[in-house]
């Protein structure tokens, strides 16, 4: 017996180490740029870190019904505030990105605000209940006075609202400005005053069985990380609106 257990935890005479995997709960709109994020860690570092996406409301229910994640970014900063208040995350909430709302219309040659304002098709966006990006777009249609005689195309995430369009089950509508930054004249930032203001937060929780390489990836994201986050479109975590 003894020698078997040798033989399992000892190889060439170095101890097997331990795999460490850090779970990420992500909001949607984020998934592309964290991916990126993620690959240049996991080089630099060996850490492998697992991904699991889905709107902010669905991802903050699972973590409170206990999901085993590591770390929730989360697409406002309800949500992380609301953890950190339930005593289910490990420090107050983090600001990696500040958002920003996009229109966009794949079938338009040149777009602009003015078509934005005057648009009369039916639109896709996010749920506003469970989806921080959702809530913005209903804030950009009650600023337009958009007439609600046409119901819009309402996704689980904006990753779904994007799907629709991009499938042309939909002439345009609501998504991350990252998702469509490539697109400079099919999209089009929508002014931060039409909208409350996109704050996106995280918190590494509290059952996390790896916490100090947890706050080693987030202080990754605030500092390196930071270099993918603009050129995908988002507003540096110091850039106030």
């Amino acid at each position: 017996m003894r020698i078997l257990l040798i033989f399992l935890w000892l190889i060439n005479g170095s101890v097997v180490a331990e795999t460490i995997v850090i779970r990420v709960a992500v909001a949607a709109n984020f998934n592309a740029t964290l991916q990126q994020i993620v690959a240049n860690y996991e080089t630099e570092t060996g850490t492998k870190i697992e991904i699991s996406v889905a709107s902010s409301g669905v991802l903050y229910q699972q973590i409170v019904h206990g999901a085993p994640f590591d770390l929730f970014l989360s697409a406002d900063a309800v949500r992380p505030a609301a953890l950190y208040e339930q005593q289910l995350a490990l420090g107050k909430p983090f600001t990696y990105v500040r958002g920003a709302l996009a229109f966009w219309c794949p079938t338009c040659e040149r777009l602009s605000l003015d078509t934005v304002a005057s648009w009369r098709a039916r639109v896709a966006m996010a749920n506003p209940n469970t989806a921080p990006y959702g809530a913005a777009a209903a804030e950009v249609v009650r600023h337009l006075h958009w007439s609600s005689t046409i119901p819009p195309a309402v996704g689980n995430s904006v990753s779904q609202a994007y799907q629709f369009i991009a499938t042309g089950n939909v002439a345009g509508g609501f998504v991350a400005y990252s998702q469509v930054i490539d697109q400079p004249s099919q999209a089009i930032k929508l002014p931060v005053e039409w909208y409350t203001p996109i704050v996106q937060q995280g918190v590494v929780l509290k059952r996390s069985q790896y916490p100090e390489q947890t706050n080693a990836f987030v202080n990754y994201l605030l500092s390196q990380g930071q270099r993918e986050v603009l050129k995908m479109g988002y507003l540096a975590t110091d850039v106030v609106l």
